[in-house]
């Protein structure tokens, strides 16, 4: 007889891209005439905006805007302020991309640089990294033997796995007039205005996905004496997006945000202390289903002579996620009497293999603003690393993006800067599984058993072997050979002396 089989098809997304490209911006100021001469650069800050991703034939387009802000300072110490707008575009390339490929995009500021090519024009240089992760419509075949003879013996190994089935997005809009902390001077000027998006909460609720966090916005300005301030401020939001399909709280949700645009504006009244707040934000979500996926990895018959027919196949099993905080705590040599602006950028991870499993690094470039004892204002930037370790099984993979948390803290302690923030690593395991899985196969009957032909065989263990194995050498079942012998563990120590019923 010939096996048959079920075969059920199960609608998923297929991963298929996993891309990241750093691209460096660059752009020459000339400094208006109504503006005096630079004696030196001190920061550059940046704001990524994305604007659009087009998915083609071979390729990815990201465009998007870094909004820019250059500090200087004057033959007389004092601070003024350069702006700019530099358009960029990503092309990230991969055969596998079509027009139709669903898309989840994310872009930061690797690093933000600026120098004097003389005192009236200054050299502006961006890094922008874009990663992506490219996702088609597809489906996964799931086959089940139809009514095995009872003399088939099956041994089968279940895999989990966390499958993509759904990507929507949404765009919305914060909106929000902020208060300055108490204490702060007010604006004159501002300099920068960089947000953070952080998720606390992500939900699914039938067929919605529920997202809240919150909108961390960091400012830097001058006060009406020039001088450079700092402020923090942060705005919680709750919103949702519509969904396809209609799930439960087996399943999971992934949310990653990305910024379209920000504005910001002191309104203008004697104490200068509110601020117009406006972002646009493009919410990218994707379901993850937990499924079992049952595999016929060997088979023979206790009866009659099996011939079966055997499919092998490579699959890459998603495995649960892991959140990991890492505590920054460094000290870099300076003659600092007060610290007026720190900015801090998370380079391009890097993931090393050990034999425990994976330490992934993350490079920290520090650019800090300050005055020395003097009173002098003066710039530099460090670099540091931080780095998180995980387990990982053999044949894994691991995928990892660190970011800072909003808390950055840095202070002049006694000839020196002390920096003080978390680092948050995502990390993604992926497990790749190479299966002989069971795809047909013909039992024939097997002739009569004579009169004299044993019911029970006895033999001594050579070596350490499973009761599988055994079953099938004297084709037996494992259940009955455990159950003659009272054994209570699937394998059996070398030289035990064991009954195998026939």
């Amino acid at each position: 007889m010939e096996l048959a089989f079920e075969q059920k098809q199960e609608p998923c997304l297929r991963r298929t891209a996993h891309l990241a490209l750093a691209q460096e911006q660059t752009q020459e100021l000339i400094i208006p005439d109504s503006m005096p001469d630079a004696s030196r650069t001190l920061i550059c800050y940046a704001q990524p905006e994305l604007q659009s991703k087009t998915s083609r034939a071979g390729s990815l387009l990201v465009t998007g805007n870094l909004r820019t802000s250059c500090l200087y300072a004057d033959e007389t110490g004092g601070v003024q302020l350069l702006t700019a707008e530099l358009p960029f575009t990503v092309k990230l390339e991969s055969g596998d991309l079509q027009e139709t490929t669903q898309t989840v995009v994310r872009c930061t500021v690797r690093s933000a640089d600026s120098r004097l090519i003389n005192s009236r024009k200054v050299l502006l240089r961006v890094s922008v990294l874009a990663q992506a992760d490219g996702y088609e419509p597809d489906t996964r075949t799931v086959r089940t033997l139809k009514d095995p003879p009872a003399c088939l013996q099956l041994k089968q190994q279940t895999y989990s796995d966390l499958v993509p089935v759904e990507l929507a997005e949404r765009m919305f809009q914060l909106s929000e007039e902020l208060a300055l902390p108490e204490g702060r001077p007010p604006v004159a000027r501002l300099a920068d205005y960089s947000l953070q998006l952080t998720v606390t909460e992500q939900n699914l609720v039938g067929s919605k996905a529920v997202m809240k966090g919150t909108a961390h916005l960091r400012l830097s300005y001058l006060e009406e004496q020039g001088k450079l301030c700092t402020a923090s401020l942060s705005v919680p939001f709750s919103q949702y997006c519509q969904l396809e399909g209609d799930y439960e709280d087996s399943e999971t949700l992934s949310v990653t945000l990305c910024v379209t645009g920000v504005q910001l504006e002191p309104v203008m009244n004697e104490q200068s202390q509110k601020l117009l707040f406006g972002a646009g934000i493009l919410a990218q979500c994707v379901v993850l289903q937990p499924r079992q996926l049952t595999v016929c990895e060997d088979a023979y018959a206790t009866k009659g002579d099996f011939h079966p027919e055997w499919q092998e196949q490579e699959r890459l099993m998603r495995l649960d996620g892991q959140t990991l905080r890492e505590p920054v705590r460094q000290s870099f040599p300076a003659q600092a009497g007060a610290v007026l602006d720190c900015r801090v950028y998370p380079d391009a991870q890097a993931i090393e293999r050990t034999a425990d499993g994976v330490i992934v690094h993350t490079p920290l470039r520090a650019d800090v603003v300050y005055t020395d004892e003097d009173g002098t204002i003066c710039a530099e930037t460090f670099r540091t690393e931080v780095s998180c370790q995980t387990a990982l099984c053999e044949n894994g993979i691991c995928e990892a993006s660190a970011e800072l948390t909003p808390e950055v803290y840095a202070a002049a302690a006694g000839g020196a800067i002390e920096l003080r923030c978390d680092a948050v690593f995502a990390v993604q395991s992926f497990s790749r599984q190479k299966m002989q899985e069971l795809s047909g196969g013909t039992l024939e009957p097997a002739p009569a058993r004579g009169a004299n032909s044993p019911s029970v065989v006895i033999c001594r263990s050579r070596a350490q072997q499973d009761l599988w194995s055994l079953a099938k050498q004297y084709r037996t079942t494992a259940q009955a050979i455990q159950s003659a012998n009272h054994l209570t563990q699937p394998e059996v120590e070398a030289g035990r002396l064991l009954l195998i019923p026939m």
